[in-house]
């Protein structure tokens, strides 16, 4: 992570280097991925700069040295055990905000790769491409390739039943603070990616953005007690509002 000219108004201080940096690609995978690319940067950016606000610039250039050291140890530059050796009897209050800052990166970077996915599927949709296997169009388009009549496909249908099923997984330990502010940071990137901003605007944007990670910051990443009933409950209603209001009425 190093200093580089700001653009589109997002904060000057943010990665040169990010996890998908590294994925070998060809000149049209890269420049498919380079939205995302940009994405990341943003993100682990302003944590960056939170991290190193909150925890100090000593727990910051450990954050940095050893993903720095993890992508070498992709690289076979250097062995695994150099960069066990960098947290060998690092004290407790120290290793705890770096494990979460990594934590807090997974977790940034799989919704920026769930943006990406959103912004792919668009263009794909614009260019009037064939529908995605395994969704329903795809579906109706082999039904009717298939030479079927309604009435057939009706009568093999009629007994079908679809019935959406929320589970209180034991592994979804999220804290819903955790998850508002994830929804947050999402809606906030989408209005990024669909809004011809100003400047101005697009750095009021990042401003908000960095309050929600500042907001993951400080809130515990897992709740430390036993879930109940009734928070597994709640939980498993929350996707309620996330998505399935939106998307049945369609």
């Amino acid at each position: 992570m190093s200093e580089s000219v700001p653009s589109r108004g997002v904060p000057a201080w943010r990665p040169s280097i990010s996890i998908v940096d590294h994925i070998v690609v060809d000149d049209e995978g890269r420049a498919l991925t380079e939205p995302l690319r940009e994405d990341i940067r943003l993100l682990g950016g302003i944590l960056g700069e939170v991290v190193r606000e909150h925890s100090g610039d000593d727990v910051f250039e450990l954050v940095e040295s050893a993903r720095k050291a993890a992508f070498a140890v992709r690289r076979n530059e250097i062995d695994r055990d150099e960069l066990a050796a960098k947290f060998v009897d690092l004290d407790v209050d120290v290793a705890i905000p770096i494990i979460r800052a990594f934590s807090h990166f997974a977790l940034l970077a799989n919704l920026a790769e769930d943006i990406h996915r959103e912004r792919r599927r668009a263009i794909h949709v614009r260019a009037g491409d064939p529908p995605q296997k395994s969704s329903l169009a795809a579906t109706y388009r082999q039904l009717a390739e298939a030479g079927l009549d309604d009435a057939e496909v009706g009568r093999a249908l009629a007994d079908a039943a679809v019935v959406p099923v929320i589970t209180a997984h034991p592994t979804e330990t999220r804290r819903r603070t955790v998850f508002e502010a994830q929804n947050r940071i999402t809606e906030l990137m989408r209005f990024r990616e669909r809004t011809e901003l100003t400047p101005d605007e697009e750095a009021k944007v990042a401003e908000s953005i960095r309050r929600q990670i500042i907001t993951l910051w400080q809130t515990a990443l897992i709740r430390l007690e036993r879930l109940t009933i009734q928070d597994e409950i709640r939980s498993g209603l929350r996707y309620y509002d996330a998505s399935f209001f939106e998307v049945v009425p369609e």
